[in-house]
């Protein structure tokens, strides 16, 4: 591809998506250079190489095809390959890097292809650490799950599941409540600070090559819940009761009753329940609540509520 048309992907990828207070030249302050992180020298013009190495300081890298369906196989390419030709850069460079891994799958289940992807690329890190002639010190996190912002006025990511489920609720005008369940979130924004706090500040204790579980700290479902409904009155209903309201939607017809987010939720609902389950009985044990200011609060609760109930006022008065 060529430059503008890479501008013009970051343009279109962010419509109603940057935070509320950004300059409006922040797509200025943004070089974009075209390249193929699989490839070998990662796709780059020689021209560009040289550039790199010229004024890059360090590397965060993000780059994968993030996919929780296709094998091993299908991702290999980029999400392995393509660190590879990372840790190379880095090591030609004598560059510090910083590689965003994912987290390790409930006890008992089969990780995925995209998780045994990063499981491949967090080993090939260590190796890269401890090279004898040219070492790449890394820091690694395990990111978990990744919600709004805790600014006001942010952006609602179709995508999320809580964001889904969120959105069920509203339509349905119930929430499940549930206390044995409990759920991790880190705001955008404390991840995009804390990346950047490590590539910038961080010390030799940050490169060790080590993966950290990096999530948001625990907080009950039904606390979530009760934040959010002291600006968004739902009514609470045992879990089972709640699904038949859900079922009940689903299988009305087309246009009335149902609604995408609600046929969303029953999809994901399964695999809701056992990952808010097993992380209410971390919680119970008194683990996952040391990431010292990562987490949502009442402040996020209120936010996602405004959202969510200006959406419902906006759908309400379309005619």
């Amino acid at each position: 591809k060529d430059v503008p048309s890479a501008r013009q992907r970051l343009l279109d990828a962010s419509a109603g998506k940057v935070l509320p207070g950004l300059a409006d030249d922040w797509l200025d302050r943004v070089e974009c250079i075209c390249g193929d992180v699989g490839k070998p020298g990662m796709g780059l013009s020689e021209a560009d190489q040289e550039m790199l190495t010229e004024s890059v300081d360090a590397v965060l890298n993000a780059a994968a095809v993030v996919n929780m369906l296709k094998p091993y196989s299908a991702l290999a390419d980029v999400n392995v390959g393509g660190l590879r030709n990372v840790l190379d850069f880095c090591a030609v460079n004598h560059l510090p890097h910083l590689f965003t891994s994912t987290i390790l799958p409930l006890e008992g289940e089969e990780p995925t292809g995209y998780r045994r992807s990063k499981e491949v690329g967090e080993e090939l890190v260590l190796r890269a650490q401890v090279s004898t002639t040219a070492a790449v010190p890394s820091s690694v996190l395990q990111l978990g799950d990744i919600g709004m912002s805790n600014a006001a006025g942010s952006f609602l990511p179709g995508d999320d599941a809580v964001v889904v489920m969120l959105r069920a609720c509203v339509e349905l005008g119930a929430w499940p409540s549930v206390p044995s369940w409990a759920l991790s979130v880190m705001t955008v924004d404390q991840c995009t600070d804390l990346l950047t706090s490590i590539i910038v500040n961080g010390s030799p204790a940050d490169f060790t090559g080590e993966a950290r579980e990096t999530k948001g700290n625990l907080v009950a479902w039904d606390t979530m819940m009760g934040w959010c409904t002291t600006h968004l009155p739902l009514t609470p209903l045992p879990l089972d009761e709640w699904k038949q309201l859900m079922q009940t939607a689903n299988a009305s017809p087309s246009g009335s009753d149902g609604s995408r987010n609600v046929q969303r939720a029953e999809l994901l609902l399964p695999g809701l329940v056992d990952e808010w389950h097993a992380e209410g009985l971390r919680m119970a044990k008194g683990e996952g609540q040391d990431q010292e200011r990562l987490g949502i609060d009442e402040t996020w609760a209120k936010h996602i509520a405004d959202r969510l109930a200006s959406e419902r006022t906006t759908a309400t008065s379309v005619p």
